[in-house]
């Protein structure tokens, strides 16, 4: 059965916040260790540091 997306953005969420401040970013590996789709992380962090301009 397939996840509640809520369940991945809590998820991806936290990801996001655990990388505020770091310079070099690697997604393969929060994606891993968040067990969150690369792709997904990646286009939140990048949403992310837009609205904190």
């Amino acid at each position: 059965m397939a996840e509640a997306y809520q369940e991945v953005e809590k998820r991806i969420n936290k990801a996001c916040n655990s990388i505020k401040g770091q310079k070099k970013l690697n997604f393969a590996c929060l994606a891993r260790d968040f067990n969150v789709p690369a792709r997904q992380e990646k286009k939140q962090a990048d949403k992310q540091a837009e609205q904190e301009l």
